[in-house]
């Protein structure tokens, strides 16, 4: 509605009103104002809205006397933006608090919202949950405040907004949601209450009044306290909020009136049942009477009227007289006249002694039915007393108040006796009853069955509350204790116990005699049935022994026989007759002597006998081989026999004489195989050297077009042909299971880069990228077969360069954790990949991917299918990852022994300071040269565009950061774009450097302040361009490519076969060598003195003298065992390599030979010259 309505007066009851803040007093009013008219409504609470904002009041509209009230007005989004509630409060009901007790009381599944008017008659914010106590005037609730700590106080009239949440645990407490109203007020009319029925828990949560006597003041906090109220039915403790300790003195041994809520708090055993009150502040507190100047001012009255409550104001001392007749641990004593005994508790005074006279001053309080003294002073008695001893045994099966405190006597039969450390407890027995008495512990030396009599002290037991629980007998002084009657020799108990063992024994007895009868009986048919098995099993091993199909006999232990079986009669031709005439030599000869040598010296034949194989001789003099077995067996009362069985082996014999002339027949077939396919290796790659040399010397000679691709025909058709072979004769010697694998240390970095290398020219040719990345984590020396390596290389990159017409190779090598350590190759192509399909044809001998793959590209289809086996030979596994049209990748891994593990020690860098950008190129070029900055901790940065290369410059440079531009030969010409910036750069940053990535056979482009870097790169090279100082000398650029012009070197050749000869002095006269040949090993011993050769090179096989010898011979010789000494060869197994090593050759070249591989193989020759 608009203002202009509320002030019409037409409108009653509650009004949503919008305007703008035009005033606000804080906690006070508002004034509101829109288009209509203005104004001021009451209002607590606001929020954090400035003056002249737009804002929704929700107002409550009364009309009396002809004039318009506002009432209970709440900012409408107040409750929504400070306390998260979706619901508007003035839509909830008002409550009275009995009503909300109910529901508390009650299940309900979900929260419910409602308001309620109170006074706040407490506050609790010290717990572990902050609470507070409201009241109306229907009931006082309890309300937990955790969402408004310390925004109420004590007698504060509020209207607040509560919650009881969902849930089962019942009765629950409602949650304070926000306060609606708030104004200071006065706490309500208490109820006068006692301590009794406050812990019945009709006035839980009310705001009530206790009178009774301060006893304990117990200071919690620094304005908290707890006080100990003793009232006329019991003890109640108060906790009082805003207590200084001052109020101590003013409190205690005061007849107060205390003020406050009563409540449930735990006990010690976590029950939530001990009543306490609550109390606001100390001027709840109301003193009635202060305590007494003159504690001993009252008279003189009897300890019966004074237990019993018969003569006593409450709140005032009682004077008593008395004898000392019991002190508890606490401190605690009777004392006793002869009217009875009173329990007395001292005011922090020195404990007194038992029979000790004393008058007492104390205030009495309530101890179950009986009163005693608390906050008790002494002074010493004016006479001596004597309590009087009662006699009550027809009373001890009940409690008797008159008697605590004081001694009885008691009388009786010793039942029996506990004793335990620390106390005995003995039971009496007198007319039926059974008594328990608490005894020192010399008392447990008496015996059951002794009268006593003896004077105890009567005491009670009381709980916490102070309600008598029970009553115990406790003997003080072990002196008074009389046995009036020794216990008999035997009584009851000792003659029932004799009884019982001698019925016991008698039991035992008849028991042993059954049983002893029982086991005879048994042992007796225990020996008939043994007897009875013992001749079955007689007549069961004679049966087994004339049925068996072995000849079984029996001797004694000089020889002589004693029996031989039916199947021994027909093979050794003895009737039965003639078997007691013969003896163990008939049948064994002379070894017959041995056995029986043996039985007489070991006792090998007594345990498990002996098995031999030896000739048996029949009656008619014929001889067999047989199976003897012997075993020497004891009898009783003898010397024993021996049992002999003796098998026909000689068709055994025979088989086995057949399978030796078989396996023999079989391993010379296997070396005729060996050597037919080393031959054949050996003549087929000698020729095949000569028609591939040939062809590669005669290409690079002067030819028109056609006769160059006449010859290229030629070259590739012939290194077809040796892949052919080569892949023939491994898999032959796999499949007859010839191959062998080496376990020698051997370089893994420069195997794969020689291996790469190898091959860098046909990627050359085919205008594609062949790259190589070793992590530093592989190792410098790894265990294993290096050539069946470097060949499962060769094979998987030539495939990838075979595949591949675009993009380029990447050979990537790391180590990898499967089950151990492993070096994991991978070869990366971007060729024509493989479908799901292809892949089921991988690793099968004799076929490709696709059958049009082998007329387009060639081969047998056995390069992977070894690979695989060479692979898995080694303990690794080969796999492949392909998808067609985008390239494959074969993985294959190897393992690593524990103790080679360890990473590749390279020279360090001289400068931190370098930065590095990459311009252009391939990618997989460019992925292996970023791979190898970033394990050297170079910054790197990719530049794949060459126009974007100045702004990634200028973006990069750091001031004390030396730059280097990495950028391919090809890509470098005088004439553009980058080729002027870099100039011009070069000019202004003295520390730019530029890397031409070079590729062989390609001029380099070389600008200043440049180094040029082989490509594929290797590790060692990258580091010394990077350390290279090109400030040194300008002139004199260091390139870091090992340069095709080397030195001349003078090189002897020992070839029998004229056509190699020829090629390899063409080749090396090609590579500006010098050669000199001869045609076997002696003509080589002849003329390696007439000069210093630099290198020789030897053929394996040759007439007169093979390379082997000549070789052994020259480094016997003092002047030439350091030459460098090569086998070229055409043998490729393992074998022939071995014995080029054992011989004293340094390394190998195996036919047909390459210009690039014989290159290669003489620039390592000249650095090995140059180390020397």
């Amino acid at each position: 509605v608009s203002i202009s309505d509320l002030l019409s007066g037409e409108i009653q009851g509650r009004a949503i009103v919008e305007g703008q803040v035009t005033s606000h007093d804080p906690g006070s009013s508002l004034t509101l104002k829109d288009v209509t008219g203005e104004i001021t409504v009451p209002i607590w609470q606001f929020g954090n809205k400035t003056l002249n904002s737009t804002i929704q009041l929700s107002v409550l509209v009364e009309k009396s006397d002809n004039r318009i009230r506002f009432k209970d007005c709440v900012y409408r989004d107040y409750l929504v933006d400070q306390v998260g509630l979706q619901s508007r409060p003035w839509e909830q009901p008002v409550l009275r608090l009995d009503e909300v007790s109910q529901l508390c009381s009650s299940q309900n599944k979900s929260p419910i919202l409602m308001r309620a008017i109170g006074v706040v008659t407490a506050t609790d914010y010290s717990g572990a949950s902050d609470m507070f106590f409201l009241q109306d005037n229907t009931k006082g609730i309890q309300i937990d405040a955790s969402e408004g700590k310390g925004l109420l106080t004590d007698a504060s009239w509020v209207e607040v907004l509560l919650e009881i949440e969902e849930g089962s645990h019942l009765p629950k407490i409602p949650k304070l949601k926000t306060i609606l109203r708030k104004s200071p007020g006065l706490f309500p009319e208490p109820i006068a209450v006692s301590s009794r029925t406050m812990a019945l828990g009709t006035f839980q949560d009310q705001f009530v009044e206790v009178m009774g006597l301060v006893t304990h003041y117990t200071k919690l906090g620094d304005s908290v306290a707890e006080l100990q109220i003793q009232d006329s039915t019991g003890i109640l403790k108060c906790r009082v909020n805003e207590a200084p300790e001052a109020f101590k003195a003013i409190w205690l041994e005061s007849l107060c009136r205390v003020r406050g809520v009563c409540r449930r708090v735990s006990d010690v055993q976590g029950n939530n049942n001990s009543p306490e009150l609550l109390v606001a502040d100390s001027s709840q507190i109301y003193i009635e009477r202060p305590p007494s100047e003159f504690p001993f001012a009252s008279n003189l009255s009897r300890i019966k009227d004074v237990r019993d409550g018969l003569k006593f104001t409450f709140g005032q001392r009682s004077v008593v007289q008395g004898i000392v007749t019991y002190i508890a641990n606490s401190g605690d004593f009777y004392l006793a006249d002869p009217s009875g005994a009173i329990h007395v508790t001292l005011k922090g005074e020195d404990v007194p002694e038992v029979g000790s006279s004393l008058k007492v001053s104390g205030f009495p309080v309530a101890r179950g039915k009986q009163m005693g003294l608390e906050l008790a002073v002494k002074a010493p008695g004016d006479e001596m007393l004597q309590p009087i001893i009662r006699e009550p045994f027809e009373h001890f099966e009940r409690l008797q108040e008159e008697l605590i405190g004081l001694p009885v006597l008691v009388s009786g039969t010793i039942a029996s006796i506990f004793n335990n450390n620390k106390k005995t407890t003995i039971y009496l027995l007198d007319n039926e009853n059974i008594v328990s008495i608490n005894a020192p512990a010399e008392l447990g030396k008496l015996k059951p069955g002794a009268e006593i009599l003896t004077e105890a002290i009567y005491l009670a037991a009381y709980n916490e509350t102070g309600y008598l629980t029970g009553y115990d007998l406790k003997i003080i002084d072990p002196q008074k204790v009389e046995v009036t009657r020794a216990p008999p020799l035997i009584n009851r108990r000792s003659l029932v116990t004799i009884l019982f063992f001698i019925g016991v024994l008698a039991l035992a007895f008849w028991v042993w005699n059954m049983l002893l009868r029982r086991k005879v009986r048994s042992q007796v048919d225990e020996i008939e049935n043994r007897l009875l098995k013992e001749k079955t099993l007689e007549n069961r091993f004679e049966g087994l022994v004339e049925s068996a199909h072995d000849c079984v006999f029996t001797c004694s232990r000089v020889g002589n026989i004693l029996t031989l079986n039916r199947f021994g009669q027909d093979l050794l031709g003895y009737t039965v007759e003639e078997i007691k005439t013969i003896h163990l030599k008939d049948i064994l000869g002379k070894h017959s002597e041995i056995l029986l040598g043996e039985i007489e010296s070991s006792d090998q034949l007594l345990a498990g006998g002996k098995y031999e194989e030896v000739q048996v001789k029949r009656r008619d003099g014929s001889t067999f081989w047989s199976e003897i077995g012997i075993k020497a067996l004891l009898e009783p009362n003898t010397s024993g026999f021996i049992l002999g069985i003796v098998r026909d082996v000689s068709w055994r014999k025979n088989a086995e004489k057949e399978l030796l002339e078989a396996k023999e027949k079989a391993e010379a077939a296997d070396r005729a195989k060996s050597q037919f396919l080393a031959n054949m290796s050996h003549e087929i790659r000698t020729p095949m050297n000569g028609v591939i040399g040939m062809a590669g010397l005669l290409v690079d000679s002067p030819m028109n077009q056609e006769q160059k691709e006449c010859v290229e025909a030629i070259q590739k058709s012939g290194k077809s042909l040796l892949s052919v072979i080569n892949d023939i004769l491994d898999f032959s010697k796999i499949e007859a299971n010839l191959l062998t694998l080496e376990k020698r240390l051997y370089d893994p970095w420069t195997l794969l880069e020689h291996a790469v290398e190898s091959l860098d020219p046909q990627a050359i040719k085919k205008g594609i990228w062949l790259s190589l990345f070793i992590s530093k984590e592989v190792p410098e020396r790894l265990l294993g077969d290096e050539l069946r390596v470097r060949q499962i290389l060769w094979n998987l990159i030539g495939n990838a360069l075979k595949f591949t017409d675009e993009g380029g190779v990447l050979v990537s090598v790391k180590m990898v954790e499967l089950d151990g350590h492993h070096v994991e190759v991978s070869v990366k192509d971007t060729g024509i990949g493989m479908d799901l399909v292809q892949f089921k044809k991988l690793f099968k001998p004799f076929s490709q991917a696709d059958d049009s793959t082998t007329r387009r590209f060639g081969g047998t289809g056995l390069g992977l299918a070894i690979c695989k086996q060479l692979v898995v030979a080694m303990g690794g596994d080969i796999n492949v990852k392909s998808s067609s049209g985008e390239g494959s990748e074969f993985v294959f891994t190897i393992p690593v022994s524990r103790d080679q593990v360890g990473q590749h020690q390279d020279s360090p860098l001289t400068a931190n300071d370098i930065s590095a950008i990459l311009v252009g190129s391939e990618f997989n070029a460019r992925e292996a040269l970023h791979s190898y900055l970033n394990d050297l901790g170079v910054n790197t940065i990719v530049c794949k565009a060459l126009s974007d290369f100045n702004q990634v410059y200028l973006q990069n440079k750091q001031p004390y950061k030396k730059q280097v531009v990495f950028i391919c030969n090809e890509e470098w010409t005088g004439n553009n774009l980058l080729c002027k910036q870099l100039q011009e750069l070069q000019k202004e940053d003295s520390d730019l450097r530029i890397i031409l990535l070079r590729r062989r056979n390609t001029p380099p482009q070389a600008p200043q302040f440049s180094s040029v870097l082989r490509f594929p790169i290797r590790k060692k090279e990258l580091i010394k361009v990077l350390n290279q100082d090109l400030s040194v000398d300008l002139d004199k650029k260091q390139t870091f490519e090992k340069s095709t012009e080397q030195g001349s070197l003078t090189v002897l050749v020992a070839e029998d076969n004229a056509i190699n000869g020829k090629l390899m002095r063409s080749q090396l006269l090609a590579l500006g060598h010098t050669p000199v040949l001869v045609s076997d090993g002696q003509a080589l011993l002849d003329q390696i003195d007439e000069i210093n050769y630099d290198l020789i090179l030897i053929d394996c096989q040759m007439p007169v003298m093979d390379g082997f010898e000549a070789t052994r011979r020259i480094r016997s010789s003092e002047r030439h065992k350091n030459a460098i000494i090569l086998a070229i060869t055409a043998a490729v197994s393992n074998e022939d390599h071995r014995k080029c090593t054992e011989s004293g050759m340094n390394g190998f070249i195996t036919k047909p030979i390459e210009m690039d591989r014989l290159n290669q193989v003489l620039q390592e020759a000249s650095s090995g010259l140059d180390q020397k």
